[in-house]
């Protein structure tokens, strides 16, 4: 068909420990601690979270200021949280590899084409992730915060690359009118090391299994933040400012159950529980866009990559559950195919296709999707079978073998799904599946997956400045307190490589704000 974080359902919002966290405290070259350390009670901005809005914040306020004492909590025992389980793609509009390239590109026309993958997520005739009010997406879009983005992410692009961050493109996407998308190499795991280094560098204090629990409020202004660690509670007051970049509330049952239609579909990770939506609405602060939400049919670790399952089924591959039995008509919509796949054991699905289906996808514009690994933008047949995730075997019975589905029933599955085909389209597919029907006979056979139905994104967040100060409910900035990344506003960034720039951006102004704030007694 030619074009042109973590599974787990157990969410432990209440528990003080933090799910698949190890017991051992874990220290990087002498600034990373998971326990107390003596005379860091009060500093001068607190960074709550360590992904890459986080990590941002913290470098940039610490760049500002180099003799600011600046302390980042990160719940988990390392650096990173979603942003190493993204593909690695960066959309940004004026850089010096577009320059390089002869590319002429503007903000404007970036944001432009932003509204067209936007408008291309409204329409409910396109097959694409499931979308809580669809039909509402524009009106949840906050073009004040698109232009915010498009105008900066190729300065941040710059800083990062000065910092040590290497990337390779731009690579194009439509309906992007130009190659905008920049990839880093190898891929993601890079910005954590080259921002960790940062932070280690630049005297940036950093908290491993640390969770903010409450922000403490003085006379109006956000002065501090209690948390939790392994050896008990503790208080860390601020001078400056709070930067809350705690990532989106995917893996919250009860704030899904709250905003969005679904609750039920696994979330991608267990971390992104909304810690920082539910601390700042505490003290006021103004949620917006809380009822939008992606789900997606998507590979787990260790590609986290989102396969284009409707392009292998219109070219005649054929689902199966990991039983090997067919369950679902293939060429139903989206939204169809990912809650039977939620209903199956493991919600997840396999596609199965034959050599003469491989074949396409071997080079742009035919790929399975993208991908993030060793700089390469675009994954296809013989990627996959070099970083997982795509089995191929010369008959069926040794395919079912390798994947772990029983070997009779996928054989019984497609030798009857080929026997329907060959016989003729008068014989009526037990499934009910009407066209892109073709006999899967040439070896050898591809059997991809598992892919799971997750939720993977709740796009929501707390109101902002254009310098990230939380807004309350009367749209006035609550004092002290900053926001970055997904839990910062409602833009909607539909289109690969807008997520990145987003966090990394956000968390730049973020984190120089909140460092300068200092207008107060």
């Amino acid at each position: 068909m030619d074009r042109g974080s973590r599974d787990s359902s157990n969410h432990a919002e209440g528990a003080v420990a933090i799910p698949g966290v190890a017991a051992t405290p874990v220290r990087w070259g002498g600034t990373m601690s998971a326990d107390p350390v003596e005379g860091t009670e009060e500093v001068d901005v607190i960074v709550v979270g360590g992904g890459g809005a986080g990590m941002a914040a913290a470098a940039a306020a610490a760049e500002s200021e180099p003799d600011a004492d600046v302390v980042l909590l990160q719940k988990l025992d390392e650096l990173g949280g979603t942003t190493t389980m993204a593909m690695g793609s960066y959309a940004a509009a004026n850089t010096d590899l577009q320059a390089e390239r002869g590319i002429d590109d503007s903000a404007a026309a970036h944001a432009a084409d932003l509204g067209r993958f936007l408008r291309a997520a409204a329409d409910p005739t396109e097959r694409h992730p499931i979308l809580d009010r669809q039909q509402a997406l524009e009106e949840t879009d906050d073009r004040r915060l698109r232009r915010l983005l498009v105008e900066n992410a190729g300065e941040t692009l710059s800083w990062l690359e000065d910092l040590g961050c290497e990337h390779v493109g731009p690579y194009w996407e439509p309906p992007h009118r130009v190659p905008r998308l920049h990839q880093i190499v190898p891929d993601t795991d890079a910005y954590a090391d080259v921002l960790g280094d940062q932070l280690r560098d630049r005297g940036v204090e950093v908290l491993l299994r640390t969770r903010a629990r409450q922000l403490v409020t003085e006379n109006g202004r956000i002065v501090g933040v209690n948390a939790e660690t392994e050896s008990g509670s503790r208080t860390i007051r601020s001078r400056n400012g709070v930067v809350l970049a705690t990532g989106d509330y995917h893996s919250s049952q009860r704030l899904r159950e709250r905003y969005t239609t679904d609750s039920g579909t696994p979330p991608i990770t267990e971390f992104n529980t909304g810690d920082g939506h539910q601390m700042a609405a505490e003290v006021g602060a103004r949620l917006v866009g809380m009822d939008v939400q992606l789900l997606f049919l998507r590979m787990g670790a260790p590609l986290y990559t989102s396969p284009d399952v409707a392009a292998l089924v219109e070219d005649g591959a054929v689902i199966v559950n990991e039983r090997g039995e067919r369950f679902v008509t293939e060429a139903v919509d989206y939204e169809q195919l990912l809650y039977a796949t939620v209903d199956q054991p493991g919600s997840c699905l396999y596609v199965v296709f034959d050599e003469s289906i491989a074949s396409r996808y071997t080079e742009w514009p035919n790929y399975l999707s993208t991908l993030g690994k060793d700089g390469k933008m675009w994954g296809y047949v013989d990627d996959y079978l070099e970083y997982g995730g795509l089995h191929r075997s010369e008959s069926l019975e040794a395919l079912a073998e390798k994947v772990g589905i029983p070997t009779d029933t996928l054989a019984t599955t497609l030798t009857e799904y080929n026997d329907g085909v060959e016989i003729g389209a008068h014989v009526v597919d037990p499934m009910g599946r009407e066209r892109t029907r073709r006999r899967l006979r040439e070896p050898p056979f591809y059997a991809l997956g598992p892919v799971n139905a997750y939720a993977g994104s709740a796009e929501g967040g707390i109101d902002v400045t254009a310098e990230m100060a939380a807004l309350d409910e009367g749209g006035e900035p609550i004092k002290g307190l900053y926001a970055a990344g997904s839990a910062a506003g409602s833009v909607q960034l539909f289109g690969h490589g807008h997520h990145l720039p987003w966090a990394f951006t956000t968390g730049r102004i973020a984190g120089r704000a909140a460092v300068d704030d200092r207008d107060h007694d």
